[in-house]
C-alpha cells in the first residue's frame, strides 16, 4: 500500500514538473539583473507568468493595449520575426558622462545592460518567442 502511494505521490510530482518545464519552454524566462556596490538582485520572470497576469489586467486597461496595438498590428510580429532571424549584434551603444547604454541581440534574446558611473549596473535580457506570445495574447484577448 505504502509503495502504491509512493509511486502515486511521485508520478504527480513528476506530472506537474514537467508541466512547468513545459511552460517555461514555451515562452522563456525574463530576467532582470541590479547591482550595486553592496546590493545585488536577480528577478527571473516566466514568460507564461506574465501571459496569465494579462488574466487580471482591468477590460478598461486591456481595450487601451488593444487599441494601441491596434495601429502597429502588422509591424509588430514583422519587427519581432525579423529580429528573431537576425544575426547576433549589438543594435545602439550610447554612452555619456553618467552612464553606457548597450542593446543587443544574442541567442534569441533582447538584451539592455545600463552601467552607470555611480557603480550600478542593471541588465535585463527578454526572449523574443515570449514579447511576441504576450503581443499575441493581448491582441487576441
Amino acid at each position: 500500500m505504502l509503495a502504491k502511494l509512493l509511486v502515486i505521490v511521485s508520478a504527480a510530482f513528476l506530472g506537474m514538473f514537467s508541466a512547468c518545464g513545459l511552460l517555461l519552454l514555451q515562452g522563456g524566462v525574463a530576467t532582470v539583473y541590479v547591482q550595486e556596490d553592496d546590493f545585488w538582485l536577480f528577478v527571473p520572470v516566466p514568460i507564461s507568468a506574465v501571459e496569465m497576469a494579462l488574466s487580471f489586467v482591468p477590460p478598461q486597461e486591456l481595450n487601451e493595449m488593444r487599441h494601441e496595438l491596434e495601429k502597429v498590428k502588422d509591424l509588430v510580429p514583422a519587427v519581432l520575426d525579423e529580429l528573431a532571424n537576425c544575426p547576433d549584434a549589438v543594435f545602439v551603444e550610447v554612452e555619456s558622462d553618467s552612464e553606457k547604454v548597450v542593446v543587443e541581440k544574442s541567442n534569441g534574446t533582447l538584451i539592455v545592460r545600463v552601467k552607470s558611473s555611480d557603480h550600478t549596473a542593471v541588465k535585463v535580457k527578454i526572449p523574443l518567442r515570449g514579447v511576441k506570445r504576450v503581443v499575441e495574447r493581448v491582441a487576441a484577448i
